[in-house]
């Protein structure tokens, strides 16, 4: 649900020395009781805890990615080597040890199947307002920081978010269908299933005319079928009907001198196949008169000039 960018950016480990020191300077009560480790390894092991769980409050695993530069800074305070850190965690019980002991220090407790399930339950309520995987895993994030639980791995939150979304979005279906009758949910059922005549199904398939509803696509009607369509026509071909509109009397707005752009002329030509496709539309061709200025004109166009005198 996240890209790698986001998910370092949910359990943030600052890496400069401002960040550093702000963040995770040890106290006397910190430095004492990890003097009470024994070993170079196991003191720079529980005071690397020791910072994880108070920010950003994950507990260390095997897949934690702990940059190198909490380390060398941690070290130098205990005056350490830090090649120390490689030794940390040979044995498995001695880090659950440390973990459970600074869990009990900071008032903590360990991540569950029961906290999995509360925090389900908590950031479905979040996900029927969105979607974005960001905002889920941050919801739930600061959720069990709330509840001082330390935080399981960005894996194990992806998880939860991905549940939570699948449980909001059945709960959405069902609010919008509880509303529809048995007749309804019937229709709407028989728009998935695929036409006889193609793979598509009613939904994906282009819209048909209301006239031609109970017709298969084939036999739906077209500018050949259309009244008045001649393909004997001049200036005209047997595929295509369109014509400039100067030369019939094409229904629409004026051609006007200005440079049209090709939106325009695709409005246009969408006017004359509407037209054309209009019973009783007459598309034979006019050789002289203009649109919009009728019959009248034509005649005047032909009409002879006045003998003189």
């Amino acid at each position: 649900m996240l890209t790698a960018a986001e998910r370092s950016q949910v359990l943030t480990i600052p890496t400069n020395e401002v960040d550093l020191g702000s963040r995770y300077t040890l106290s006397e009560a910190d430095m004492s009781l990890i003097r009470q480790r024994s070993g170079d390894a196991n003191r720079l092991g529980f005071a690397v805890q020791l910072c994880l769980l108070r920010r950003p409050g994950i507990a260390l695993a095997d897949d934690t990615d702990v940059p190198l530069e909490i380390v060398a800074w941690l070290a130098s305070r205990l005056a350490v080597s830090v090649e120390a850190w490689t030794g940390y965690g040979d044995r498995e019980q001695t880090r659950q040890d440390h973990a459970k002991e600074l869990r009990i220090c900071l008032g903590m407790s360990a991540f569950g199947i029961e906290d999995f399930r509360r925090l389900v339950k908590y950031v479905s309520d979040v996900a029927v307002q969105t979607d974005k995987g960001l905002l889920l895993v941050e919801s739930a994030r600061d959720f069990l920081r709330a509840r001082k639980v330390a935080l399981p791995g960005i894996g194990v939150l992806e998880r939860v978010c991905a549940q939570s979304l699948t449980k909001a979005n059945q709960r959405i279906y069902a609010t919008l269908c509880e509303q529809l009758s048995l007749g309804h949910r019937q229709h709407l059922d028989g728009r998935l299933l695929r036409r006889p005549e193609s793979s598509l199904t009613e939904i994906g398939s282009p819209c048909r005319p209301r006239c031609c509803s109970d017709l298969p696509r084939s036999q739906w009607p077209t500018r050949s079928s259309s009244p008045g369509w001649d393909p004997t026509a001049p200036s005209t071909t047997a595929t295509s009907q369109r014509r400039p509109i100067w030369q019939g009397s094409w229904p629409g707005p004026r051609r006007s001198g200005r440079c049209r752009s090709p939106r325009d002329r695709e409005h246009e030509h969408e006017q004359e196949d509407t037209a054309a496709e209009t019973p009783g539309f007459d598309c034979s061709p006019k050789v002289r008169g203009s649109a919009g200025m009728g019959d009248s004109h034509s005649e005047r166009l032909t009409d002879p000039p006045p003998e003189s005198g």
